[in-house]
């Protein structure tokens, strides 16, 4: 089964380019829409990216935010003339409204005395979700905008070369690889050590 699987992996089809944001050749409206969407994506894109759900406090407000970026650019991602531009926000929307599955009560509890989001971990079931669902899963999408991150936030040098075909290969340059070891204690919580972080390079 494992050289078969090796074998799919080679001959999986490469994912295609997203295409490059060149900002000088930007419209005056679409520069107006570079300029409104980095406004308001950066600081959602920012927060996710450097807080790690599995392992540490989440603010309340996340979930909220991030549907109002959704809602607000619902219709004026349309009006954008430019294709790499118009993708990265519909970009930016579909992995942050995948985000948001893990910001639910399933995952997450409320902390009252302090007004935060905290990983569920009170029982053998939840620590099973939490090492095998929310820690890979919420890893995945927070590659995912780091690589949307770098794509809105263009080098020059970025232009000649080419686009890698997945959010591993993009940030890699740009990322400590984040490794949670997650122990079980029976029905008691679960106890996570964090030796990485995922940063981005500005």
């Amino acid at each position: 089964m494992a050289a078969l699987a090796d074998e799919m992996d080679k001959t999986e089809a490469p994912k295609p380019m997203k295409p490059i944001l060149v900002v000088e050749k930007l419209s005056e409206s679409d520069k107006q829409f570079l300029k409104k969407f980095r406004a308001e994506a950066k600081p959602i894109l920012r927060y996710c990216i450097d807080t790690d759900p599995s392992a540490e406090a989440t603010k309340l407000s996340l979930a909220d935010e991030i549907h109002e970026l959704i809602y607000n650019w619902q219709y004026d991602y349309r009006e954008i003339e430019d294709v790499a531009l118009r993708t990265i926000v519909t970009d930016t929307m579909s992995v942050l409204r995948d985000y948001t599955y893990y910001l639910t009560e399933q995952f997450l509890r409320l902390i009252p005395d302090r007004n935060i989001l905290w990983f569920r971990n009170e029982s053998w079931e939840e620590g099973e979700q939490l090492r095998n669902i929310l820690q890979p899963e919420t890893y995945k999408k927070r590659c995912e905008m780091g690589e949307i991150y770098l794509r809105l936030y263009p080098l020059p040098e970025d232009v000649q070369t080419a686009n890698p075909s997945n959010c591993e290969e993009a940030v890699r340059n740009t990322y400590t690889q984040q490794t949670n070891n997650v122990i079980q204690n029976g029905n008691n919580n679960v106890n996570i050590t964090n030796t990485g972080n995922l940063t981005i390079k500005m």
